[in-house]
């Protein structure tokens, strides 16, 4: 409804009514244009920097996401204070990772702790940091203090603190440590679909067992038949069995269902229907 009467407003909240509508509803592409236009009226905005940063991320674009994100904590920095969400340095963290600037995103995660103490998601990022940095000691300690933090704040059950601890090696490409903990998870809570969809996801997305994913994955949807994410692991694993008619379908489902934008189906997407039309060429 606000959408709809956007002319009615004064430049800057007309702009920020664009940007929320794009990021609902439209293409990453489209939220970096309406952040850049705020910005330019309203350059020291970091909460316009960090989304700025996030539509990059969601591009792909790791080094523009960074810039946009080291913006943000400059501002804040010149004002003496610090930028109160922990996912700037999350995100920001991870961004520096697939840049391989394991050196600033060290940095990262050590500020963001200094405002965030023992926050499990960042120290989590450490953990995969220093796994694929071959730093097996800091890793443990982190592993135990990460474990210890989801059990004792999250309240977590011990299975999906193991599937944590897979998703941590899964993202330092340790994939055989990885597979154990995912495992020793669904065994202890077999009927999670979260924790199913976690090794389907795993086991698909990787080439590892794609026939099994997809077992598994279907067993998650009877128990959660509108969940997007579920959605598209299937669609995932029927793609690589090759049934592209119906992956095309079900990953059509997941987007329609999907409550923001993710470039993950959107791409899923894209290679089920370039599989196609190569099929009838």
């Amino acid at each position: 409804m606000a959408y709809k009467k956007r002319y009615e407003l004064p430049l800057l909240e007309k702009l920020m009514l664009d940007h929320l509508n794009a990021y609902y509803f439209k293409l990453p592409n489209e939220e970096i244009k309406y952040c850049k236009q705020i910005l330019e009226i309203d350059e020291l905005n970091s909460a316009y920097w960090f989304m700025l940063g996030g539509a990059y991320f969601e591009q792909l674009q790791y080094r523009d996401a960074a810039i946009s994100w080291e913006k943000a904590l400059d501002i804040h920095k010149k004002w003496g204070t610090s930028y109160r969400n922990p996912w700037i340095y999350y995100f920001m963290g991870d961004a520096y990772h697939k840049v391989n600037d394991h050196k600033r995103e060290k940095e990262v995660y050590e500020l963001g702790l200094s405002v965030f103490p023992d926050h499990q998601w960042i120290i989590q990022n450490q953990a995969t940091c220093a796994l694929s940095q071959g730093d097996t000691a800091e890793a443990n300690d982190l592993l135990t203090k990460y474990k210890s933090i989801r059990k004792n704040k999250s309240l977590w059950p011990e299975s999906r603190i193991l599937s944590g601890v897979g998703y941590i090696y899964t993202g330092a490409n340790l994939f055989d440590e990885a597979e154990i903990y995912l495992r020793q998870a669904l065994k202890l809570d077999p009927r999670n679909p979260e924790i199913m969809n976690d090794l389907a996801w795993f086991l698909i997305d990787n080439d590892i067992n794609i026939d099994e994913g997809v077992d598994l994955i279907e067993k998650s949807l009877d128990l959660d038949p509108d969940n997007y994410n579920y959605l598209d692991t299937q669609g995932w694993g029927l793609y690589k069995q090759g049934k592209y008619v119906e992956a095309l379908k079900i990953l059509e489902d997941s987007w329609d269902l999907r409550s923001v934008y993710s470039l993950e189906i959107y791409q899923h997407i894209q290679d089920v229907e370039k599989a196609l039309a190569n099929q009838n060429n």
